[in-house]
C-alpha cells in the first residue's frame, strides 16, 4: 500500500495535463467553487483506476472532485484549487493522492513576472527580455508556501533525484527536511 501512495502521486501529477488535455474540471471549479469529473480510463490512469477499485471491492468510477481554495487578488481571472480522488459508491476518498494547483479561469496556468521587472506580467512560457525564465508572482508563490505548510501531498510534487533509472517522488515538505 505505501508503494502504491508513492506510485499514484506521481502518475496524477505527470498525467495532469494529459488526462486533464481539457483542464475542465480545474477551471470549472475555479469559477464555480467545485466541480467533479470521472477519471479517465486510459493508460496509466487506467491501472490507477483498477487498482483503487481493488483497494474498496467496488466496480464504481473514481472522480476527481476539485474546489476553488481562493481567487488570486493580482490576476482575478486565476486561483488555487484542490483536488481529490474519490468513488462515491464505496464512500471513499483519498485525499493523500490529491493535491493543490494554480489555474486561471481559461485553464491556463498564472501569469508570471521577470525579476528585472517585477510590475509586468509574462506568459508562463514567456523569456524575460534579459533572457532569464520568468518566477511565480509573490501572490502565487505565497499561496504554494500556504499550501505546503498545510502539508498538502501534491503542492506541486518535485522530482529531485534518479534511482537505479527511475524517478524518485519527493513532496515540497520532505525537499524542505532535507
Amino acid at each position: 500500500m505505501n508503494r502504491l501512495l508513492f506510485v499514484i502521486p506521481f502518475c496524477l501529477a505527470l498525467n495532469l495535463q494529459a488526462y486533464a488535455q481539457d483542464v475542465g474540471v480545474y477551471a470549472d471549479a475555479l469559477k464555480n467553487g467545485t466541480a467533479q469529473t470521472q477519471l479517465p480510463y486510459k493508460a496509466p490512469l487506467d491501472r490507477l483506476t483498477l487498482k483503487l477499485q481493488q483497494i474498496t471491492h467496488d466496480a464504481g468510477p473514481i472522480l476527481v472532485k476539485a474546489e476553488r481554495i481562493k481567487y488570486f487578488q493580482q490576476q482575478s481571472h486565476c486561483g488555487r484549487v484542490r483536488f481529490i480522488l474519490f468513488q462515491p459508491s464505496s464512500n471513499t476518498a483519498w485525499p493523500e493522492l490529491g493535491g493543490q494547483l494554480n489555474i486561471c479561469e481559461d485553464g491556463s496556468p498564472p501569469w508570471r513576472i521577470c525579476k528585472s521587472n517585477p510590475m509586468r506580467l509574462v506568459l508562463h512560457t514567456e523569456r524575460c527580455s534579459d533572457g532569464s525564465t520568468p518566477v511565480d508572482t509573490p501572490e502565487v508563490e505565497q499561496a504554494i508556501k500556504e499550501a505546503v505548510a498545510s502539508g498538502s501531498a501534491l503542492t506541486p510534487p518535485v522530482v529531485t533525484r534518479r534511482e537505479a533509472g527511475r524517478a524518485a517522488l519527493v513532496t515540497p515538505k520532505q525537499q524542505a527536511a532535507q
